[in-house]
């Protein structure tokens, strides 16, 4: 029995380790890639949402001030058509959300009226 002729391998040789490090690089590369590319849409969509909701808040606050003057042109009032009315503007997350709204009489001669609100948001630097 020749126990000096068989050799053992143990460990890697350069060559695999060179070549494990590039496949792995490569793999990290397209992984960070990916998540810088997502991260943009998501800060917008973050955004959006963030304006939905404020434009809820605004619209609450104009529901809360109803009252039975309000529905009278030329009273001044939240829901008076004749006048133009001011923008809430909130900071939320360090950026500043203005919502605008404009209130028109039902053109269908009813009492009722309609708010077109527009939330607008100045982007980040």
């Amino acid at each position: 029995m020749k126990v000096g002729l068989l050799k053992k391998n143990r460990g890697f040789t350069i060559v695999e380790i060179i070549i494990s490090s590039l496949i792995f690089s490569i793999t990290a590369v397209g992984i960070f890639a990916t998540l810088a590319a997502v991260r943009k849409p998501s800060a917008e969509s973050q955004r959006r949402v963030t304006a939905a909701y404020f434009g809820k808040q605004v619209l609450d606050d104009l529901r809360s001030k109803i009252d039975a003057t309000s529905w009278l042109a030329g009273s001044g009032g939240p829901l008076d058509p004749t006048i133009t009315h001011p923008p809430y503007t909130s900071f939320i997350d360090g950026i500043s959300y203005t919502g605008t709204y404009t209130v028109e009489p039902d053109p269908g001669g009813s009492s009722a009226r309609k708010i077109s609100l527009t939330v607008t948001w100045t982007e980040p630097n």
